[in-house]
């Protein structure tokens, strides 16, 4: 045999094996998404609560699309006043339209803190009674790292801080985002529900000195996964404040949810990918927004705060989440982060003023 001959089969043969261990590959990835799909299938939980909530308001962020929209699309059906945080309001409009005579469309954007502002003093002039607080606009993340005008990651900004400034009701806090807060109190008992994600259970670690990406390599993913904890570690700071105060604050990781954040992904072959991946693994926004809507209205979690959920049943969320050292650091930053002025730390939270 030829020399010639002899590199020429074992070329042939190189190549078949990595035709083989190809194969092997996407067989299991086509395993893999046919047991994922079953998983969302067999997991899947509807709420079965038909409590109404005639006289109440609700608040929620993110409500143009997913499942945000459909939150309001259920509650609406079910009396209630709500009030549709959004920042696209062509969106938010048509969303309102669809619904019963009291879904009202209100401008806020999360990237802007005066906006955020703007949007806390607007409620607390117009509004009585805050009922249920829905936190549920967020984005994937950009390609690259962006900033805010207010100097913060876009993904952090959307995500966390701005919702993190409506919702801070430490001792130090801003006059408008407290006596919104106190509204809460004043529509006792009253409900909080934050959006985080399972990215958060592969987080190990969180470094509350670089919330906003100056020091870490910034990666999408990562600024997501980061953004969707720190909405947990606030979620459990909150919980406690309020332990037996008539306000309970709980978040969901509505797991794979065929929403518009798939679909923006920073990457156009990756949102490709992700899109199909979606399609064929995820749930309707339907599906989707069971567990925002059994927290918002069973009387079963009445009396339950601090809890991560999925599938309308309590969870184990990441164990950071049980850190009081590190949910007190990341709160601390937070207030750094979004510009809390001396005059603004000092305020104190005072129902009575409201």
């Amino acid at each position: 045999m030829s020399h010639i001959q002899r590199n020429k089969e074992i070329t042939i043969m190189l190549i078949e094996i990595i035709l083989i261990i190809c194969n092997l590959h996407i067989l299991l990835l086509f395993i893999f998404l046919i047991t994922f799909r079953i998983y969302n299938r067999y997991s899947l939980v509807f709420c079965k609560s038909s409590e109404q909530i005639q006289n109440k308001t609700v608040i929620i962020t993110g409500a143009s699309s997913g499942i945000g929209k459909e939150s309001a699309r259920n509650l609406s059906k079910r009396g209630g006043r709500i009030i549709l945080a959004c920042r696209n309001l062509e969106k938010a409009q048509n969303v309102a339209e669809s619904g019963n005579s009291n879904v009202f469309v209100r401008k806020l954007d999360l990237t802007s803190l005066d906006s955020v502002r703007c949007f806390a003093k607007e409620i607390l002039q117009n509004e009585k009674r805050l009922d249920i607080l829905m936190l549920i606009a967020g984005i994937s993340g950009t390609k690259e790292k962006q900033t805010t005008e207010n100097g913060l990651e876009s993904t952090m900004a959307t995500n966390y801080f701005g919702h993190f400034l409506l919702l801070s009701l430490n001792v130090k806090i801003i006059v408008i985002v407290l006596k919104i807060l106190g509204l809460l109190k004043r529509s006792n008992p009253s409900r909080v529900i934050v959006t985080t994600s399972t990215a958060i259970l592969a987080i190990s670690k969180i470094n509350p000195k670089d919330l906003n990406f100056e020091k870490e390599k910034y990666t999408n993913f990562r600024a997501y996964s980061v953004s969707t904890l720190c909405s947990a570690l606030m979620t459990k700071y909150l919980a406690v404040y309020f332990l037996n105060k008539g306000i309970t604050v709980n978040c969901v990781a509505p797991g794979i949810v065929k929403t518009e954040l798939y679909e923006k992904s920073p990457n156009p072959w990756v949102s490709k990918v992700m899109k199909a991946v979606v399609y064929f693994t995820g749930r309707s926004v339907e599906e989707g927004a069971q567990t925002h809507i059994y927290l918002a209205v069973a009387e079963d979690v009445r009396d339950v705060t601090g809890a991560f959920f999925m599938d309308c049943k309590e969870r184990k969320g990441n164990r950071l989440m049980e850190d009081a050292g590190i949910i007190k650091k990341v709160w601390e930053a937070s207030e750094e982060l979004v510009q809390l002025t001396p005059q603004e730390r000092s305020s104190r939270i005072n129902p009575t003023n409201c």
